[in-house]
């Protein structure tokens, strides 16, 4: 899985998408709970196909994630990769 999630973050670094590594998911949720999730990303309108693709060609799991309302994320985290399209123009 580490080395996924490198070619996961350099992925990242040359779409220039925001990312976190072991990011609380707390954080993320508005009733602020949640553990930790591998790997967090918040790609604009242009990158988040490829990173979607990128994801499911590494077997990554994968959650979309929206404002964050209505949601609860577990005690033991994600094991995988969080998208959030909060920034993305409807």
């Amino acid at each position: 899985m580490q080395d996924s999630l490198q070619h996961l973050i350099n992925f990242c670094k040359e779409q220039r998408i925001n990312f976190q590594i072991n990011s609380s998911l707390s954080h993320y949720s508005s009733l602020r709970i949640g553990g930790f999730v591998d790997m967090i990303a918040s790609p604009d309108e242009n990158s988040v196909s490829g990173l979607i693709k990128l994801s499911r060609d590494l077997q990554i799991p994968y959650f979309i994630l929206g404002g964050g309302t209505n949601i609860l994320f577990p005690d033991d985290g994600f094991k995988g990769l969080v998208i959030t399209v909060k920034k993305i123009k409807s």
